[in-house]
């Protein structure tokens, strides 16, 4: 009896451990949204000047003129460009940016957001938004291009970058992910950025728009910290609709809450069996 009963014991401090990991982020004490952005108004006005739904220290949205971004989150790029939010992380946080696309046409072509520069980074053009994030011209970024049934499986769909202008391809085993965006055009992306250790890593995630689960890519140290600006990219000729936009905040994710969480549970089992 006393062996089962410390079995139930651990398989609810488990659930509670894993319930606590699962809901950590929002619902932490010192959450903080930073940028919502939902693409839900007219799609005849320019994102350009806008604020976002929710906004920090009154920042609107900075976007070059080629990007063609609408505020109903549509886009047609003409030139590589970037939509950009002013905002300068603190040291002690991790930091979470998702984008959401409904669709995302354009083979060829990459669209994507990341952590725009402070303009101190030597041999690069520092004229954002004027310009694409990728090419040295951020501190980290990630793309995509669309999933076309015309495209190899071995084809690039993703890539990213912690700085330096270099980036990876991650995409070969992500076929899977490919097929469902074939059937279902949508894909999210995140970059979760930690400021906690003296060198600032960002690990980077997607899934299929229709899943719920995330796959991790990969993880990096920030070859430059010195981040000015959060936001969108673009390459000439991408084309497709934004669904949402986030960027938020917590402290360090607190192993200790998550095992006072499981002896909650503990404690309210033992409650039950007792009464």
């Amino acid at each position: 009896m006393r062996i089962k009963y410390i079995g139930c014991l651990l398989v609810v401090a488990g659930f509670a451990i894993g319930s606590a990991q699962a809901n950590l982020w929002t619902a932490h004490p010192d959450y903080e949204t930073h940028f919502v952005e939902n693409f839900d108004r007219s799609g005849g006005d320019d994102l350009h000047g806008l604020e976002p739904h929710i906004t920090t220290n009154g920042a609107t949205w900075d976007v070059g003129a080629a990007f063609n971004l609408k505020a109903d989150g549509s886009f047609g790029s003409t030139a590589g460009r970037s939509a950009l939010l002013a905002f300068v992380p603190e040291t002690g946080r991790i930091y979470r940016m998702d984008l959401s696309f409904n669709e995302k046409n354009d083979v060829n072509d990459w669209t994507g957001f990341g952590f725009g520069t402070d303009g101190t980074r030597s041999g690069t053009n520092q004229a954002v938004p004027h310009n694409e994030f990728n090419s040295g011209r951020a501190t980290a970024w990630m793309i995509v291009r669309g999933p076309s049934e015309s495209t190899d499986a071995g084809e690039t769909l993703i890539r990213v970058s912690t700085g330096g202008g270099g980036s990876a391809s991650v995409t070969s085993e992500h076929n899977a992910l490919r097929d469902k965006m074939n059937e279902d055009g949508g894909i999210d992306i995140r970059m979760e950025l930690d400021t906690r250790p003296s060198d600032w890593t960002v690990t980077f995630f997607t899934k299929a728009i229709v899943d719920s689960d995330w796959i991790e890519l990969r993880s990096g140290t920030l070859e430059y910290e010195n981040i000015a600006y959060v936001g969108m990219t673009s390459r000439s000729g991408a084309n497709g609709e934004f669904a949402s936009f986030s960027f938020s905040s917590i402290p360090e994710p607190g192993t200790m809450g998550m095992l006072l969480a499981g002896m909650m549970g503990l404690l309210a089992l033992r409650r039950r069996l007792r009464s």
